[in-house]
């Protein structure tokens, strides 16, 4: 057993100490990246929410594409938020909904964009029997769940 001349403590205590030192630094450090690594994501996060707000009017967030800030606008006046969005997008918008759904969708206020759809290019936007299922409640067989050939 060897003394250390500058403290009063055995190589094997001082050892100890040294290690104990090491894993609480090394520990710190450990806690140092992770909050690093979150700080880094949220930041990652917030340019890329302004870049697609620039982009789309709405941010499209990972996974949940524009849901939440849908959601957000229920509590203020929803029409008011997507005429907005509209007009900042020269009359048509293109709703990116969550990766996991079929809720993407495009909305347009454009007469061109709705004339194009309704009447000079009917037969290449076809409405398919999935579309009479889902709405045939509602609509039965009129004009409005009409495909080409019976419209």
């Amino acid at each position: 057993m060897t003394i250390n001349p500058n403290t009063n403590l055995t190589s094997s205590e001082y050892d100890d100490k040294f290690t104990g030192i090491f894993v609480s630094r090394w520990l710190f450090f450990l806690h140092l990246h992770i909050v690093e690594l979150i700080l880094a994501l949220i930041v990652f996060i917030a340019i890329h929410y302004l870049r697609q707000k620039r982009r789309y009017g709405l941010p499209v967030w990972p996974v949940l594409g524009m849901l939440p800030t849908l959601i957000s606008g229920l509590r203020s006046d929803l029409f008011e938020l997507i005429s907005h969005i509209v007009c900042q997008q020269n009359g048509t918008f293109l709703f990116i909904g969550p990766w996991f759904s079929s809720l993407s969708f495009v909305v347009t206020a454009d007469p061109r964009n709705l004339e194009h759809v309704l009447k000079t290019k009917f037969s290449v936007y076809p409405k398919g029997p999935s579309f009479r299922e889902n709405v045939g409640d509602l609509l039965g067989d009129g004009i409005f769940s009409a495909d080409d050939e019976t419209w």
